[in-house]
């Protein structure tokens, strides 16, 4: 599993680059509905991040967002649903 598949468009979207809706292919709707309440036009970029496979069909994503005045922490879970991985769960902390 190749995190940036999930981190490069989210980044985009949270940036304003990209509308939120183009994720959902591969995020659950509650995902996609933090995703686009966090969306705004500025420049984000992606920090530092960790993957862990904590079984062979799910993994965890911590890192950071680096925005115009501050850095947030991020988390989200991808699962395997048949030949696919989709992001079941994304947080970004305050």
């Amino acid at each position: 599993m190749d995190a940036r598949h999930f981190l490069f468009p989210l980044v985009e979207a949270l940036s304003g680059r990209r509308p939120p809706r183009q994720l959902s292919g591969t995020f659950a709707p509650r995902a996609l509905t933090t995703v686009a309440a966090a969306a705004t036009p500025t420049r984000t970029r992606l920090g530092r991040y960790r993957l862990c496979h904590v079984t062979p069909d799910a993994a965890e994503l911590a890192g950071t967002l680096h925005m115009p005045t501050k850095v947030r922490a991020f988390a989200a879970r991808v699962e395997r649903q048949g030949s696919r991985w989709h992001c079941t769960e994304f947080h970004l902390l305050p």
